[in-house]
């Protein structure tokens, strides 16, 4: 870990601070599937979250408004998502603790600190990061705004959960306290303990988008939660 984040804090030295959208590579996982690349855009008016340039369909972030598209290209469909305001009162007591733990051995990232961080109930793990002190701040910034959306969705759904499942840390995760650390600063890594797990694996600006890179296609059909998307 220590070598990839001395590794990442080459990428970000060298990259241009003015450069108008930022490129982020991860890797992802999750429980039962096999790594797969994760792609971030990110500019002063979207957000776009893909698998790369090829990808069949990507998640679209308008930060105007808050505004999620999630573009499938095989059925031409798009699955509108507006942003709704999430209930001041949860329906169980969430109170999660966010505990950091500077890293002062770690390699720092662009002149920023490293930090450990975990979030617990009652001392058991919920989610654990390892992030880089204030880096990449509008990049955050974005991400927070994306986690404004879809924690607002996911309170549209979680009552399909069966209840024995609707846990204090689940709710923390999806909903209440969405990648709270991003307050603070960016992940390198990231991780549950289900199985899913995410890594930072470079970053850096790009110019010559294709044109459409931020545009939702104008001839595809448009749903919203709970209609029935095309097959």
């Amino acid at each position: 870990m220590r070598n990839l984040i001395g590794g990442l804090g080459l990428m970000l030295a060298a990259a241009v601070a003015s450069a108008e959208t930022m490129q982020l590579t991860f890797m992802e996982q999750e429980q039962g599937i096999e790594p797969y690349q994760v792609r971030m855009l990110v500019n002063a008016e979207y957000l776009r979250i893909d698998d790369g340039p090829d990808a069949e369909g990507f998640l679209l972030l308008r930060r105007a408004d808050g505004m999620v598209f999630s573009i499938v290209h095989e059925n031409a469909s798009v699955l509108d998502i507006p942003r709704r305001d999430v209930p001041g009162t949860p329906p169980i007591p969430v109170n999660p603790q966010d505990e950091y733990t500077p890293d002062p051995a770690a390699p720092q990232v662009s002149g920023k600190m490293v930090v450990n961080y975990r979030q617990h109930f009652d001392g058991a793990t919920c989610f654990s990061a390892v992030i880089a002190d204030d880096l990449l701040p509008d990049v955050r910034t974005a991400l927070t705004e994306l986690n404004r959306t879809l924690a607002g969705q996911q309170m549209q759904t979680i009552g399909n959960f069966p209840s024995e499942s609707i846990t204090p840390c689940l709710l923390a995760r999806l909903v209440y306290a969405r990648q709270s650390f991003l307050s603070r600063g960016l992940p390198l890594a990231e991780w549950d303990e289900n199985g899913y797990r995410r890594r930072l694996m470079d970053f850096h600006p790009v110019e010559d988008l294709p044109a459409d890179t931020f545009l939702v296609p104008p001839d595809y059909e448009h749903f919203q939660i709970g209609e029935a998307l095309p097959l």
